[in-house]
């Protein structure tokens, strides 16, 4: 069992960030996708994108851990560092286009795995 004394995470900008998570699985898909189609219609040599297209606001990420976890998280509420992003995603419509990718697991989903096999992983 992990013991650990609890510290307080950091959230920068005092949490209005948005990130865009993607899935292992949805990614292992999107690769999949364009190394096993057709050679015929498939162009030599491309640049994808692969990721979820769908930010997400730290806040709810943090959110939705401590849902799966059943416990809250002590917040460091801290300003913007310098040189970040208010908000990032990935743009799929390039890989949609050529190989109909589209994302299958929610943030709420993958959470909720992620949180369970740490769990059986860690003897939680």
């Amino acid at each position: 069992m992990l013991l650990q004394k609890i510290k307080p995470i950091k959230v920068f900008n005092n949490g209005d960030l948005s990130r865009d998570f993607t899935h292992i699985d949805d990614i292992v898909i999107g690769v999949k996708s364009a190394m096993l189609s057709d050679s015929s219609t498939k162009k030599l040599y491309e640049l994808y994108n692969i990721g979820n297209n769908k930010p997400v606001v730290l806040t709810k990420f943090i959110e939705t851990i401590e849902k799966y976890l059943g416990k809250k998280s002590i917040k460091k509420m801290l300003p913007m560092q310098d040189g970040d992003v208010k908000k990032t995603w990935a743009s799929i419509s390039k890989i949609t286009k050529d190989y109909n990718f589209q994302n299958n697991v929610s943030l709420d989903k993958g959470i909720e795995e992620f949180i369970n096999w740490f769990k059986v992983y860690h003897k939680v």
